[in-house]
């Protein structure tokens, strides 16, 4: 009887789309509720769609706009919001 290797990690290219899925749906879970967009979730949003998708990819975030800090949305709005 063979042994099992153990259970290894999830591929990059799988994790990555599973996290920018996940960050996707957050966003509109708190743009329903009117609530503010962390910074770092954008951040890390737009990281990942160049990753994903590739660097040349475009990013609407028109309407994530009103429920950024105007601190965050000069620091952040480099793309645009899917």
């Amino acid at each position: 009887m063979t042994d099992k290797p153990p259970i290894g990690l999830i591929p990059r290219h799988i994790h990555n789309r599973q996290r920018l899925t996940a960050i996707e749906e957050a966003i509109d879970r708190y743009i329903e509720a009117s609530k503010t967009i962390p910074a770092e979730w954008i951040g890390e949003y737009i990281d990942l769609v160049k990753i994903v998708h590739g660097a040349n990819s475009e990013i609407n975030l028109s309407k994530l706009i009103k429920f950024l800090s105007g601190e965050d949305v000069e620091a952040n709005l480099k793309g645009s919001w899917r």
